[in-house]
């Protein structure tokens, strides 16, 4: 005698085991398509974060080049002869060296259009150049006293204005927050140094390295860089050394 077998259980066409498997499965690709996305995310913010740090840590080193680049170097008796005054403190781990200088600064020629009676615009341009002569300190501020953070400027034009400072800080700009870090160094044509004193040598340095580091936080966790730059001052060359020294 055969024996009857119960109906089986389907679900729309599907057994329940088949369809089991099947929700298993699906289960499993979009785990991993889960994670392949999260992976993806997680390594583009990481590359923004690293862009950023780049960025922050390039505009430092341009910003001050910049400065240097323009390195006044007539060491003959003048108001404006402050010296090339590179110091050198904290530690090799954290340092905070600042140096001061006085450096001119070239502004593209700004063209001015001639106008005639018949307030026309002609077609004819006078190009006018501005130029400044500027007493420049730069430094790193960690002190919360003062508005400033990071890597600062103090700059002060000595021809065209007079700056009176009357709270701390106050003449400091803010060039770059995300620096903790300032190393400067001078190579004199045969050695690098850790400071430099015009006064003293009657010269300026053959060329300056700088470093900066960079902290930047990526979620949660603290990241530092370091971006080094050298700057040849073509200047110093032809800067003839200081009767007397």
């Amino acid at each position: 005698m055969r024996r009857a077998h119960g109906p089986r259980s389907t679900v729309n066409g599907f057994t329940l085991m088949e369809m089991l498997v099947a929700l298993t499965v699906f289960s499993l690709i979009m785990a991993a398509v889960y994670s392949l996305f999260t992976t993806g995310r997680m390594a583009a913010e990481l590359g923004k974060h690293h862009a950023q740090m780049d960025q922050s840590g390039r505009a430092a080193l341009r910003a001050m080049i910049a400065d240097l680049k323009g390195a006044w170097g007539t060491y003959s008796v003048s108001t404006f002869d402050t010296g090339f005054i590179g110091t050198h403190s904290g530690t090799d781990d954290s340092p905070e060296d600042s140096i001061t200088l006085i450096t001119i600064n070239n502004t593209p020629p700004l063209a001015t259009p001639v106008t005639s009676s018949s307030s026309t615009p002609s077609t004819t341009t006078t190009a006018t150049t501005e130029m400044d002569l500027s007493k420049v300190t730069w430094s790193l501020d960690v002190d919360d006293e003062t508005d400033a953070l990071g890597l600062v400027r103090a700059r002060h034009k000595l021809i065209t204005e007079t700056t009176v400072v009357t709270k701390k800080g106050e003449d400091l700009e803010t060039i770059v927050p995300e620096v903790i870090g300032l190393r400067i160094r001078y190579y004199d044509g045969t050695a690098w140094g850790d400071t430099w004193d015009s006064t003293q040598s009657g010269t300026l340095p053959k060329a300056v390295e700088v470093i900066v580091t960079i902290k930047m936080t990526f979620r949660g966790t603290v990241e530092t860089q370091k971006y080094s730059a050298k700057v040849y001052l073509p200047v110093a060359a032809n800067v003839p050394k200081k009767e007397g020294m």
